[in-house]
């Protein structure tokens, strides 16, 4: 496969990449996805409202009274933007920031993994150090065998 043609600027996408959580990656791979978070109605019939996405970036949309959208802007949480002077994203950024949140996701999934299987591990050696303690501080028992033997013999009638 043919590299970037423009390779230190792909260089630089990997750099910013790396400093992304894992939800603006997300944003950056599958675009933004949007919930409601605050609506107004203003004087002239419109309204304001606001969209909160994953990654904690706002929009912010002025409709008029038909819904149709008048203006819309965005706050970015610190981070998110692209730095100044790598320009706009190509498509060679993109397979940059979408491998960059495929390794993310992986990585997650990874520490998950350990997570679950250290939470079994404890859970496991818990259980086991409460058998052991169990045993030792049970009383000792006799067998119903050696009960029976130990026991004096009625006579019948008696």
């Amino acid at each position: 496969m043919d590299k970037p043609a423009h390779f230190a600027e792909v260089d630089a996408v990997r750099q910013y990449a790396s400093t992304l959580n894992q939800q603006q990656l997300q944003c950056r791979d599958f675009g933004h996805n949007w919930r409601p978070h605050t609506a107004a109605r203003r004087a002239d019939g419109g309204y304001d409202r606001s969209l909160i996405c994953r990654c904690r970036t706002v929009r912010m949309q002025v409709l008029d009274q038909w819904g149709r959208v008048v203006s819309s802007q965005y706050a970015y949480p610190d981070g998110y933007e692209m730095p100044r002077g790598i320009g706009r994203i190509s498509s060679d950024d993109k397979g940059v920031l979408r491998l960059a949140s495929i390794e993310h996701t992986l990585q997650a999934s990874a520490d998950a993994a350990t997570r679950a299987a250290t939470k079994a591990a404890k859970k496991t050696a818990k259980q086991t150090a409460k058998k052991t303690t169990a045993k030792k501080s049970a009383p000792a028992t006799r067998s119903r065998a050696a009960a029976k033997k130990a026991a004096p013999r009625r006579k019948a009638g008696s």
